[in-house]
């Protein structure tokens, strides 16, 4: 059984919601899958209208979440806010940049078996993923935190990020 704590109870007056992968290994996408320590989550946020779809989004760094070593991650996240996720190596370099937005409603929480997870495979078993067995990092922009134009990549200390 679900603690409590993990109920899939949606309040749609919630800030936030969950987002629950039983594994970023399970996925077509070639990267080195032995490198994965951490997933960030990228914020996108809407400014006027543009010509460009892509420029019609400036990005904020909501922060970084562990992955498990089964590859599964547990995170909270502002609800009804565009988000894109990335997986990072041990010294915060980008093993892959999710393009595409996802999106959670205020209490919700989802799951997913994988980062694009190849359709012509079955998801792994159905073992409770690590992640699951605590609570999920919360990751939220704080007032005064920047917001970047254009692209994402920032460097830090030498470290490109994306």
């Amino acid at each position: 059984p679900v603690p409590p704590s993990r109920t899939a109870v949606r309040r749609e007056d919630a800030a936030t919601g969950r987002i629950l992968c039983a594994s970023v290994f399970h996925s077509d996408l070639p990267f080195p899958r032995e490198s994965v320590r951490f997933v960030r989550a990228i914020a996108g946020v809407p400014q006027g209208l543009t010509i460009n779809a892509n420029a019609s989004f400036r990005t904020r760094l909501l922060g970084d979440a562990p992955v498990e070593k089964d590859g599964s991650f547990f995170v909270e996240v502002p609800a009804d806010t565009p988000l894109r996720f990335v997986l990072l190596d041990a010294a915060g370099r980008t093993l892959v940049h999710e393009s595409e937005f996802n999106c959670v409603r205020g209490g919700e929480t989802k799951g997913c078996v994988g980062c694009h997870a190849p359709r012509d495979r079955a998801a792994p078993s159905a073992a409770r993923p690590l992640a699951a067995l605590h609570p999920p990092a919360r990751l939220e922009a704080k007032p005064g935190d920047p917001v970047y134009q254009g692209s994402t990549s920032v460097t830090y200390g030498g470290i490109l990020r994306e």
